[in-house]
């Protein structure tokens, strides 16, 4: 589920997605688990923490189902790819990615860290793995053959930025969240 987290008013990050183990939350996860199942210590904390996942997992599925949307254009992800050998960019001049037209299509990405989430008015994803991390934001573009133009094309990232619309409002629609142009923005 997505939740909100502000540092000040002017500084929110919206959460809608995460798969970070938080040792903290596990341990109130299992407590509640024990108390309401009447588990006791028949069920060793192994077995906890492989339910605890799998509980993420289903969570990243109902948010994937949350975003199961069309949008009125094409998302790309624009960011880099860091190794441990360093920076590596997904098509030699740039970090993009074309993903898609469907809101989920943010989240199709593998790793053992996810993280999606909205702060400004960028949606922003991180992924990470044995292999290194990923890191971006989305932006969306008026049609798959701009995305592809602007993805393969001689860019940099600041100029598919100045080409390309914000994700968030698409976002911000889905979890009642307020954006520039709605009626909660007022």
């Amino acid at each position: 589920m997505a939740t909100t987290s502000a540092n000040s008013k002017y500084n929110v990050k919206r959460v809608i997605y995460s798969n970070d183990f938080d040792e903290d939350d596990f341990q109130s996860w299992q407590k509640e688990m024990r108390e309401a199942n009447g588990y006791g210590d028949d069920i060793s904390e192994d077995t906890m923490r492989q339910w605890y996942y799998d509980d993420m997992n289903e969570d990243y599925d109902m948010e994937r189902d949350n975003l199961d949307e069309y949008i009125d254009g094409y998302i790309v992800a624009l960011g880099n790819r860091w190794s441990h050998y360093g920076a590596i960019c997904g098509n030699g001049r740039t970090g993009a990615r074309m993903m898609g037209d469907k809101l989920k299509d943010i989240m199709d990405f593998n790793g053992d860290s996810l993280n999606f989430w909205a702060e400004g008015y960028n949606v922003h994803g991180r992924t990470a793995d044995h292999d290194g991390s990923w890191s971006m934001i989305f932006r969306v573009c008026k049609s798959e053959e701009e995305a592809e133009r602007l993805v393969f094309g001689n860019y940099s990232n600041d100029q598919i930025l100045a080409r390309t619309k914000s994700l968030y409002p698409y976002i911000a629609k889905i979890y009642g969240w307020p954006y520039r142009g709605s009626k909660k923005a007022a």
